[in-house]
C-alpha cells in the first residue's frame, strides 16, 4: 500500500508490478494439476538421488536434529529436515540451490499438512513442531522421493 501511495511511484511503475505478477501467474499455471513441473524444470534422476540421500543422512532418530535455525555446518553429524536436504543437494550437485525439485516438493508436501497455515518457514517449522517425530520426517522424505519418481515418469527430461 505504501508503494502505491508513494508520490514517487508512477503509473508505469505500477504497470511494471502487474507485468511481473502476470509472468509469475503464467509460470504457475504451466504447472499442471498433478503437480508436475514445467518442462524447463523437469525432475531428473539426481533429484530422486537427493531425496534418497537426505533420508540416509537422518536414517536413525539419533541423526535427526531439531535445529532451531537453517544453519547447516559442513561437519554436522546430525541434521534437521532442511539441512538433510541442503546437504544432499550440495553433495550430489556440488552446490546448494533452493530451487531443486526435492526441496520444492518437500515444501509442497509440508504445505499440505494440517498445521501448515501456522508455519512461516515450512521445512524448519515442520521439523521443529512439538508433535513431529523422526518417523514423520522419514515419511515426508519417502513421499518426496515417490512424488519425484512419479513426476519423472510422467514428464521425463528432454534429451
Amino acid at each position: 500500500m505504501n508503494y502505491n501511495n508513494d508520490p514517487r511511484t508512477t503509473f508505469a511503475d505500477i504497470q511494471q508490478v502487474f507485468d511481473i505478477v502476470e509472468r509469475l501467474i503464467a509460470l504457475r499455471l504451466r504447472t499442471d494439476a498433478a503437480g508436475t513441473l514445467p518442462q524447463r524444470m523437469a525432475v531428473t534422476k539426481a533429484d530422486i538421488e537427493i531425496a534418497r540421500r537426505a533420508r540416509q543422512l537422518i536414517d536413525s532418530p539419533s541423526k535427526w536434529d531439531r535445529n532451531p535455525a537453517q544453519e547447516c555446518p559442513p561437519t554436522a553429524k546430525t541434521f534437521s529436515l532442511y539441512c538433510a536436504l541442503a546437504t544432499a543437494i550440495t553433495e550430489i550437485n556440488g552446490a546448494y540451490d533452493d530451487g531443486e525439485a526435492a526441496i520444492r516438493e518437500a515444501r509442497r508436501l509440508v504445505a499440505e499438512t494440517p498445521n501448515a497455515r501456522n508455519y512461516k518457514a515450512r521445512l524448519l517449522d515442520f521439523n521443529n513442531g512439538p508433535t513431529t517425530t523422526w518417523a514423520d520426517v522419514q515419511k515426508l522424505l519417502q513421499l518426496v522421493e515417490e512424488r519425484l519418481i512419479q513426476q519423472l515418469a510422467v514428464n521425463p527430461p528432454a534429451k
